[in-house]
């Protein structure tokens, strides 16, 4: 499987087409959302296996029209048997423009909306509260939503669950998640900003990695283990800068001196960002920092001997540009040439 950073290389689509589709986007759901959503799909159309349980059943997958369907409706019950469940992959690669979840859902399998290039908008997730898990890759490359609500239920938040949801423009996090993993929202070009509950303790670093125009991550106030600073997010300690927000347009960005760890990728694939100052405080620094970066000057606050000490990931400068170490009493090339005062 690719990673995600690879995966970013792959994206093609210019800024200026994903922000005029998104408006077009935004303004049916808004009209959509103001009239009555029909049944477009019949229960006879559904394909379903009965649960061990005897009275519940998953839906497996249905019978789809030749062309794009306007609106899948999965109905709460199935020849008697109420929908607790949709399987994975069950919908992947399908035409429809909206989808309808029942509340009686209270798990969708892995992949189940993924591919869905034509899904802009997943209505009634917000009221399955028995819902705990977004799954891995869920919503993956559905690159037409633009609107979703998930129940507070939710607690965990998948691998690349909404990877690639280019017009995602708004994605509240429940407040009980308690686990947001690799590229959850990974190329959401579209997000601005995003919230972390107080509920929060593990977040992969790669959670929003590739959000162009993303300038702002806030954690609520009594999150023990998280906190923000100027829209970057930090341990709460603060001495791990975790993440830096990919549509920050600052050219220049300073570590704040007791930050003694840079985490993988924080500044990868970033548009802006040319200098960076580090202070003699870093001790750890984390692979890939600087992938597809425009980064030329990093500024060192000590001697060269103390950046040499500093434990970094042996990729830590993978793919990056050209660039120059500044310390106290000299200069390092990227290549690792020094040249002293």
């Amino acid at each position: 499987m690719k990673n995600i950073a690879t995966r970013f290389k792959e994206l093609k689509k210019p800024i200026k087409i994903i922000i005029i589709a998104s408006l077009i986007f935004a303004g049916i759901v808004s009209l959509l959302s103001m009239v009555v959503v029909y049944d477009y799909f019949s229960v006879d159309k559904m394909y379903y296996v009965v649960n061990d349980d005897g009275e519940t059943c998953t839906v497996t997958g249905a019978k789809f029209p030749d062309d794009i369907l306007l609106v899948l409706r999965i109905p709460e019950e199935i020849n008697g048997y109420t929908v607790t469940e949709i399987a994975p992959y069950a919908f992947s690669h399908k035409e429809m423009m909206i989808a309808v979840i029942p509340e009686t859902i209270e798990k969708i399998g892995e992949g189940a909306f993924s591919n869905c290039e034509g899904l802009f908008w997943v209505n009634g997730i917000q009221k399955c509260n028995n819902l705990k898990i977004i799954e891995k890759e869920t919503f993956y490359n559905c690159n037409s939503l633009t609107k979703i609500k998930l129940p507070e239920s939710i607690e965990q938040i998948g691998r690349e669950a909404f990877y690639k949801c280019y017009l995602l423009f708004d994605i509240t996090i429940p407040k009980n998640v308690k686990l947001i993993e690799t590229g959850s929202f990974s190329l959401c070009g579209n997000l601005k900003n995003i919230n972390i509950p107080t509920s929060v303790k593990d977040i992969d670093t790669t959670f929003v990695l590739g959000c162009i125009n993303l300038t702002n991550i806030t954690v609520d106030a009594k999150n023990p283990y998280w906190c923000d600073i100027d829209g970057v997010l930090y341990s709460k300690d603060k001495k791990i800068i975790h993440t830096y927000p990919g549509g920050k347009q600052e050219k220049s960005f300073t570590v704040p001196e007791g930050v003694t760890e840079i985490s993988d990728y924080l500044f990868a694939y970033d548009p802006n960002l040319e200098v960076l100052n580090i202070p003699a405080s870093v001790n750890k620094i984390g692979k890939k920092i600087l992938v597809d970066a425009k980064i030329h000057t990093i500024n060192y606050d000590g001697t060269v001997r103390m950046w040499n000490t500093i434990n970094k990931s042996k990729d830590w400068k993978t793919d990056s540009n050209n660039f120059t170490i500044y310390c106290t009493d000299g200069q390092i090339a990227k290549d690792g040439t020094v040249t002293y005062k």
